[in-house]
């Protein structure tokens, strides 16, 4: 489904460990459900990407060139990270 959408399943596996991650850790119940935890990821990771600064002139290699879609769009990126989520529970 990601491919469809042209997002990158490396970054959609990438989201969602991270999603899993903040659900294991909070298993006494106060764990985020996914479009609320997504919300507060986007912005989080939209607000490091403008402080990041410019890439390096001539540098083909950005370490977090994969994580680009989650931010430019995101409604298709959570439809996707939903069902990837469905598919892994």
């Amino acid at each position: 489904m990601a491919r469809q959408h042209r997002i990158s399943p490396d970054e959609v596996r990438l989201v969602f460990a991270r999603y899993a991650a903040h659900r294991d850790h909070q298993k006494s119940g106060g764990a985020l459900a996914l479009p609320q935890w997504f919300r507060f990821y986007r912005m989080e990771k939209s607000s490091e990407g403008a402080q990041a600064g410019p890439a390096p002139q001539g540098c083909s290699i950005d370490s977090d060139a994969v994580n680009n879609a989650c931010i430019e769009r995101p409604s298709e990126f959570l439809q996707v990270l939903q069902a990837y989520a469905a598919q892994a529970a």
